[in-house]
């Protein structure tokens, strides 16, 4: 008889640790399903975020096409060195200008060694005419895009840290902006700089 009711508490305790153990699984997914809902509405909001920015310097700067590129690893050189990149992650363009965010993905540092160094030094890249760039390789490919004036600040994280750059392309002709203007770009690409890290 007592083995029985040894039997029969062992199968009680089993099935209350079994129904505890499946109790806590559902709360923390719940839980788990809920702050993966809560990234997904403040992932959604940021990248709104800069998309009403890119569409207001567009107007403010009467610009053809403005963007955001982000530095980020590639693949691997046989050295086990990551290839570090930089890819078009937002853009936004006036009406009857090519959109190049799709054709704009991982490009080489290294290829462009010049700009992204003067970009990371200076923390801005302005060119009023793209014809006078020096550097052959990044002077052909923004002619490629139709590039005639560039004007282009890093982006920085809250520690400040580089992670890209915001640009400003003219395409129906050159355009020349006031320090004021430059300025305000410097601006826009400090809250652009916050969007993105956060």
């Amino acid at each position: 008889m007592e083995a029985l009711i040894s039997d029969k508490s062992v199968g009680y305790i089993v099935a209350a640790i079994i129904s505890a153990i499946t109790t806590l699984f559902a709360v923390w997914f719940r839980h788990h399903l809920y702050e993966k809902k809560q990234d997904i509405v403040a992932n959604h909001r940021s990248h709104e975020n800069i998309y009403v920015s890119l569409q207001k310097m567009l107007k403010q700067f009467s610009a053809d096409r403005v963007y955001i590129y982000e530095f980020h690893n590639g693949e691997h050189f046989f050295s086990g060195q990551p290839q570090k990149k930089f890819s078009c992650s937002y853009e936004w363009t006036a009406e009857g200008v090519s959109s190049e965010s799709n054709r704009s993905q991982n490009y080489r540092v290294t290829n462009f060694h010049k700009y992204i160094n003067h970009m990371i030094s200076d923390g801005e890249f302005f060119r009023e005419d793209v014809d006078q760039i020096k550097d052959f390789s990044f002077r052909a490919l923004l002619q490629e895009k139709g590039v005639k004036s560039l004007y282009n600040v890093a982006l920085k994280s809250a520690n400040g840290k580089n992670i890209g750059f915001v640009g400003i392309d003219y395409i129906k002709g050159q355009e020349k902006l006031t320090e004021k203007q430059k300025q305000e770009v410097r601006i826009w690409a400090r809250q652009l700089g916050a969007y993105i890290s956060n």
